[in-house]
């Protein structure tokens, strides 16, 4: 068709063809900024990332790291306490709280090493860093994106659980603790909250417990989802309630690692992970590992911990107290700090 007799259809081409090209330079441009938005808000542990709110990590003064012999003390007196704690636990409590320690604990054969994992401590970036020196991941590093792989799939083949021998001594042991207020906020946010909780297949079954002992009702199958899901309100007394005997994403640290008369060599607190990995990867004849997943700012002006400051001065002062009193002996742990604190989440080693 000659295109001086046909001006407006040429003209119109023109146009088709430079809205195809723009749309691929628009998804060219789109896909690696989506592909980092989807990997960092994939798991809050493994990436370290989170929002930053708040003062900057520049006006902060350093925190101060606490060194293996004064945190050694405080694990022996949470686990005094632990075992001294009010809560009383029945048999079939403690058959599966020592069943879950066994599951929690991976077993490194090459690195005589052994891990215990607390969930939502932030254990995922060392199960990376050590499956990969002892050879299980050999996958590139901007590669381990996926990690059901890593949780499911890796970590089975190293839990003591699931292994016919012993673990042959002597062995290096490593745990890693969090700040419990912070914990409790991850573990909701990132299994139970509205946005999260379909991605997590035992979620459900927590919220229909919590209905049940609230009395929450579903007036239409059609409601929003928002209309009964639990607030996290409901989730901290849901806790009180069952006495800190529930999903071990949500159960007081102490619990499980009371299951054991275990010395740890190295009990890392998350909030100085970054710090402290150097002391662990020399005791353990290792190069420092490449990819670590280290934190993109101070642990002090994380979204999580920006979150716990503000859930929990909202909440009631008697449900905070009972809160603290059930997870006292994880704030032991490693003295942790109170939400009040300016300090927080971090350990109050050095602090008068």
């Amino acid at each position: 068709m000659d295109r001086m007799r046909c001006p407006f259809i040429f003209k119109h081409r023109l146009v088709f063809k430079a809205s195809k090209l723009l749309l691929v330079v628009v998804v060219i441009w789109a896909v690696p900024w989506f592909h980092l938005y989807s990997s960092t808000k994939h798991s809050e542990e493994y990436q370290m990332i989170n929002a930053t709110e708040g003062a900057p990590t520049g006006t902060l003064p350093p925190a101060v790291v606490p060194p293996q012999t004064w945190l050694q003390k405080q694990f022996c007196r949470s686990m005094e306490m632990s075992r001294r704690s009010e809560v009383i636990l029945d048999a079939g409590a403690t058959h599966w709280l020592q069943w879950k320690w066994k599951y929690l604990n991976l077993y490194f054969p090459k690195l005589h090493t052994r891990l215990t994992i607390i969930p939502k401590a932030g254990s995922t970036n060392w199960v990376a860093a050590l499956l990969r020196a002892e050879g299980t991941l050999k996958t590139p590093p901007e590669q381990e994106k996926d990690l059901d792989w890593i949780h499911e799939t890796l970590m089975n083949r190293h839990r003591l659980i699931y292994r016919r021998q012993k673990p042959s001594s002597p062995y290096t042991s490593i745990v890693v603790i969090r700040n419990p207020w912070v914990r409790l906020v991850s573990g909701y946010v990132d299994k139970l909250s509205i946005e999260n909780y379909s991605k997590y297949r035992n979620a459900w079954k927590s919220i229909k417990e919590m209905r049940r002992l609230f009395a929450i009702e579903i007036p239409d199958t059609t409601a929003p989802q928002s209309d009964y899901h639990p607030s996290f309100e409901d989730f901290l007394k849901w806790i009180l309630i069952k006495q800190g005997q529930v999903d071990f994403h949500f159960s007081p640290q102490h619990q499980i690692l009371a299951q054991s008369d275990t010395q740890y060599d190295f009990i890392v607190p998350l909030e100085c992970s970054d710090e402290m990995r150097s002391e662990v990867w020399r005791a353990l004849n290792l190069s420092e590992p490449t990819h670590f997943g280290t934190r993109a700012s101070d642990p002090r002006t994380h979204r999580t911990t920006l979150l716990a400051r503000e859930w929990f001065s909202e909440l009631n002062s008697t449900l905070v107290d009972r809160i603290h009193s059930l997870f006292q002996a994880d704030f032991a742990l490693a003295d942790y700090s109170n939400f009040t604190h300016p300090d927080f989440p971090m350990p109050l080693y050095g602090h008068s």
